[in-house]
C-alpha cells in the first residue's frame, strides 16, 4: 500500500513539473508534512472503477446545456479510456485548454461556460499539492477528467457548429394563431450542419496528437466578416458592453455555416437592415437597393434558395392566412373593395368567377375559393417577380406601395420582399443580354423602347409581351439577418434589430 502511495506522489509531482504552459505561473513551493500525511490517507488511493462511477455521476448531475454535452456523456457510457487524467498523471494538454480559455474569450460566451474556475482549481491543487482535508483522490480526479473533456468538447463543436441551434432556437418563437395551437412559424429555413462522428474522432485525434490549440483555431469560420468580428471583439473595450454583445451575437451567426454560393452570381437580402446586395463576381459588380420585408406579426423567413424563373405582370393570388383574417372579416360581399383592388373570387373546382355580393365570409375562410388580383398597374406584386422555391409563398417582388422606401422602417409586408428596383435587378441577373431583349423587358412591363426594333414591337398592336424568363442557371438566394454586416466599402456597420433577434440569442447564450 505504501509503494501505491509513493508513487502516486511521484506522478503527482512528474505531473507538475511536465507542466510548461500554465498562465497562472503558480508558485512552486516543498511538500509539506501536512501534505505528506494526506498522501497516507486511504482515501488517496486511485480506484479506476471509482473514478469512471463518479464521472457518470457528474454527467447527469451537469446535464445537458448544448449538444456537446450529449456526446460527453455517451463517450463515458460507453466505457471510452480517460482522455486527461492517467497513472502518468494530468495530460499537459489541460495547461493548453486552459491558456486558450484564459486568452480566448472573444468566442463569446464567459469562462464559466467551459468550467474554467474548476479546472484551474484541480489542476492547482494537484500541482502544488494543497488538498483539502479528508478531500478523496477520485473525486478530484474524475472532475478534472470531465470538466477538461466538457470543455474541449463544448469548444470543438461550439466553434465549428455553433454555440445554439438556429432551426430549434427561431423556430419556436411565434406561435401560429388559433386554432392551430401549440403550433410555431417556421422563420428559420436553413437546414444546420450538424455534429458527426466523424468530427468527434479528428477533435480526439488531434488532442492526442498535442495539437489542442490547431485544432480549435481551424475549426472557427474562416471568412473575411467572421474575422473582421473576432478582431473587433478582441479590440473593443471591456467597458463597451453593448457593442460587445452584438459582436458576440454576429459571430455565433457566422458559425452557422449557411451554404456558400455556387455561382459568380447571387443575391444576398439583409433583413435587420432591409437591403438587398446583388454580386456578379465576374463583371466585379454590385448592384443595392432597398427592399421592404415583412413586419414584426409577419416576420419574412431567413433562408436559403435559387431563383429560377422571372415573371412579367404576375397575377397575385391572395394567400389564405390574409383572406381569413383581414379579407374575410371585414370585406366579404363588398363589391366595391373587390372592384377597387382588382380581385376576382375563382372557384377552384369549376374555375367559375363569382360576384362578389353573393360571397359570404364563411365561403372565403373555407378555402374552395382563390382570391386573384389582376395584372398590370395596381398589382401588389407590381410587374415584376422573381420566383424561388421555399414554404412560405414569399418572394423578391415590385410594388404598388413604392413610398414605402422611404420609412425609416421598412417592416411592412406580409413576409415577400419588397423591392426598390426591381427593373434594374431584372437586366443586372441576365447573363450578357443585347439591347433587343432588354426592350422585350421594358415594353412588358410598359417602360420606353430604345432600340429600333422595340420601337416597332411596341407599335405593332399584334406584339405578344415578354410573360417568363427562366434562368439557364439558377440565381442562388439568401435571405439572412445580421445586425452587424459590411457596407459597400468594407466597413463593418452596426444595424437595427427590428425583430428582435439579438436580445434572444443574447438571452440563450448567457445561459449556457
Amino acid at each position: 500500500m505504501k509503494r501505491v502511495y509513493f508513487t502516486l506522489l511521484i506522478l503527482i509531482t512528474l505531473s507538475c513539473i511536465s507542466c510548461q504552459h500554465t498562465q497562472d505561473k503558480v508558485k512552486k513551493r516543498s511538500i509539506s508534512r501536512d501534505s505528506l500525511q494526506a498522501w497516507q490517507n486511504p482515501t488517496w488511493a486511485l480506484r479506476n472503477t471509482t473514478i469512471r462511477r463518479q464521472i457518470k455521476d457528474l454527467c447527469w448531475k451537469e446535464g445537458t446545456k448544448m449538444y456537446a454535452d450529449t456526446i460527453v456523456t455517451r463517450y463515458y457510457r460507453n466505457e471510452q479510456p480517460l482522455i486527461w487524467v492517467s497513472e502518468w498523471g494530468v495530460n499537459p494538454q489541460a495547461d493548453s485548454l486552459l491558456v486558450w480559455l484564459q486568452n480566448n474569450v472573444f468566442v463569446g460566451l464567459d469562462k464559466s461556460a467551459f468550467h474554467y474556475d474548476e479546472i484551474a482549481g484541480n489542476l492547482k491543487k494537484i500541482r502544488t499539492l494543497n488538498f483539502r482535508k479528508n478531500e478523496n483522490a477520485n473525486t478530484l480526479w474524475a472532475n478534472t477528467e470531465f470538466y477538461l473533456t466538457s470543455a474541449y468538447i463544448r469548444l470543438a463543436c461550439g466553434l465549428r457548429y455553433g454555440f445554439l441551434n438556429p432551426y430549434t432556437t427561431f423556430n419556436t418563437l411565434d406561435q401560429e394563431d388559433a386554432p392551430a395551437r401549440n403550433k410555431y412559424k417556421c422563420l428559420y429555413d436553413i437546414k444546420p450542419e450538424i455534429v458527426t462522428d466523424s468530427f468527434i474522432n479528428v477533435a480526439m485525434q488531434e488532442l492526442r496528437k498535442q495539437k489542442l490549440i490547431e485544432f480549435l483555431t481551424s475549426v472557427q469560420p474562416q471568412d473575411t466578416l467572421y474575422h473582421k468580428l473576432l478582431t473587433s471583439y478582441r479590440n473593443t473595450p471591456t467597458n463597451d458592453t453593448v457593442y460587445l454583445e452584438k459582436l458576440r451575437v454576429n459571430m455565433e451567426r457566422r458559425r452557422w455555416r449557411i451554404p456558400r454560393p455556387s455561382t459568380n452570381k447571387y443575391i444576398a437580402v439583409n433583413l435587420a437592415e432591409f437591403m438587398l446586395s446583388a454580386y456578379n463576381h465576374n463583371a466585379d459588380s454590385v448592384l443595392t437597393m432597398k427592399v421592404c420585408g415583412g413586419n414584426t406579426k409577419h416576420k419574412s423567413p431567413i433562408l436559403h434558395s435559387h431563383i429560377n424563373r422571372m415573371e412579367l405582370n404576375p397575377y397575385w393570388i391572395v394567400p389564405n392566412s390574409i383572406i381569413r383574417k383581414e379579407i374575410a372579416p371585414v370585406h366579404a360581399g363588398s363589391s366595391d373593395y373587390f372592384e377597387r383592388n382588382k380581385i376576382r373570387i375563382i372557384d377552384n373546382e369549376t374555375r367559375e368567377e363569382l360576384n362578389p355580393d353573393s360571397v359570404t365570409a364563411a365561403m372565403l375562410k373555407s378555402g374552395r375559393y382563390m382570391l386573384r388580383q389582376d395584372k398590370g398597374a395596381g398589382n401588389s406584386l407590381g410587374r415584376i417577380v422573381f420566383r424561388f422555391p421555399n414554404r412560405f409563398a414569399v418572394y423578391l417582388h415590385d410594388t404598388n406601395s413604392p413610398g414605402a422606401f422611404r420609412r425609416a422602417s421598412r417592416a411592412v409586408s406580409h413576409g415577400c420582399i419588397r423591392l426598390e428596383k426591381p427593373y434594374d435587378l431584372a437586366t443586372f441577373l441576365l447573363d450578357s443580354p443585347s439591347p433587343e431583349f432588354i426592350d422585350k423587358i421594358r415594353i412588358a412591363i410598359d417602360l420606353p423602347a430604345r432600340t429600333a426594333k422595340g420601337k416597332a414591337w411596341k407599335a405593332n398592336p399584334d406584339y405578344k409581351h415578354m410573360k417568363n424568363y427562366d434562368y439557364k442557371t439558377p440565381i442562388p438566394v439568401f435571405i439572412h439577418y445580421h445586425t452587424l454586416y459590411p457596407n459597400a466599402a468594407g466597413e463593418i456597420c452596426s444595424l437595427p434589430d427590428p425583430y428582435g433577434y439579438d436580445k434572444i440569442m443574447k438571452k440563450i447564450l448567457n445561459s449556457l
